[in-house]
């Protein structure tokens, strides 16, 4: 996850995202007001312009006066409209993100608050790990990998929503940020008639 600079002009945004005719978009110009897919992608820090890319371009459209950011999303061109379009992220409360669908990015608003680790018990992720010649899935607490932070609710409570944030130095505290991320659930079985639980894996985030 990064933390990513304001752009708070058109000019800056449009330096970051119309950024062609290098070897990752050789076909596009830059400075020529059209965003590309592969413009985009570079933009976004993405080998492809997925959720990570539009993750980033939203955040960061987010930050220019309403009118620049009309101008900024009508420079993608058709290809890069319709990644925006598969990928544009759910912008809600935190509370109301882990209740979207897994996989789904989203954009939420606050100021985190750092975790403790009996928080996250319970979460966990798939690992693929080499055993031999072959690859295996190994079940990994989420706090071994990530830092976590709390983003809204009290510690333990059932409203509580967890973001994962790697590297684990990052320190989110003591800001308001718009942060981009990612809705996964845990790999570990839940009590008997009880959902598995879902959290948030930090993508980028930007000062508000």
């Amino acid at each position: 996850m990064k933390v990513l600079k304001p752009l708070r002009t058109l000019d800056g945004f449009s330096s970051a995202f119309d950024n062609g005719g290098r070897f990752w978009s050789l076909w596009s110009d830059a400075g020529d007001g059209v965003i590309t897919k592969g413009e985009l992608a570079k933009g976004g820090a993405s080998l492809a312009a997925g959720r990570t890319a539009v993750l980033h371009f939203e955040l960061l459209r987010d930050c220019l006066p309403a009118a620049e950011a009309k101008q900024a999303l009508a420079s993608l061109d058709k290809k890069a409209t319709a990644r925006w379009k598969k990928h544009q992220p759910v912008r809600c409360s935190a509370a109301d993100a882990v209740a979207q669908r897994k996989g789904t990015a989203v954009i939420v608003e606050c100021e985190p608050v750092r975790a403790e680790v009996r928080e996250g018990q319970g979460l966990t992720f798939i690992m693929m790990i080499p055993a031999g010649k072959v690859m295996v899935p190994v079940l990994v607490p989420v706090a071994r990998r990530f830092r976590l932070w709390r983003l809204c609710g009290r510690a333990g409570s059932a409203g509580t929503t967890l973001l994962a944030v790697s590297p684990k130095s990052l320190d989110l505290s003591g800001r308001r940020l718009a942060i981009g991320a990612i809705v996964e659930e845990s790999h570990s079985r839940p009590s008997k008639g009880e959902p598995k639980r879902r959290y948030l894996v930090g993508v980028a985030a930007c000062p508000i």
